[in-house]
């Protein structure tokens, strides 16, 4: 993936290399302002075509291991209670609830720690009178969540 990107970009910058070398001084001196906008673009366009874009909370840096084996644990106890005829009680019920239960417990408490990390961050801002530290705070936390990121 690395190769293809760098050598679409390295093709399509070899084209305005060559064309800077055919011109004289002067004439590329003149073009500055269309050899900038054309490297512009074709970064811009190795970018949309390598770079994957993702929602701005689809990063979850609170997510583990742990959790990668809690909901691993509610998978399969869930995937058990549906081969086994969805019992509303019994061991294998329990099994399934407790497993779900754990592994929502562990979300949520992921997720406050998100929002007390946040809160902190804002709080540490305002005591520091650092405002735009403040105002990027607040934007990366209440900013609509449909906008993407790299």
């Amino acid at each position: 993936m690395v190769h293809d990107h760098s050598s679409h970009l390295s093709v399509k910058l070899d084209d305005i290399l060559s064309r800077c070398r055919c011109g004289d001084a002067d004439g590329v001196c003149d073009n500055m302002d269309n050899l900038y906008q054309d490297i512009v673009n074709i970064l811009v366009a190795g970018a949309n075509l390598f770079v994957p874009v993702r929602r701005k909370c689809f990063f979850t840096f609170w997510w583990d291991e742990e959790l990668d084996i809690l909901k691993e644990a509610a998978v399969d106890s869930h995937r058990l209670w549906k081969a086994s005829g969805k019992p509303r009680y019994g061991p294998i019920f329990d099994k399934r609830q407790q497993a779900r239960l754990q592994y929502r417990k562990r979300i949520r408490q992921g997720k406050r720690f998100n929002d007390e990390m946040y809160t902190n961050e804002l709080h540490d801002a305002l005591l520091k009178k650092d405002g735009a530290g403040f105002w990027k705070c607040w934007r990366s936390k209440f900013q609509p969540a449909n906008k993407s990121v790299l």
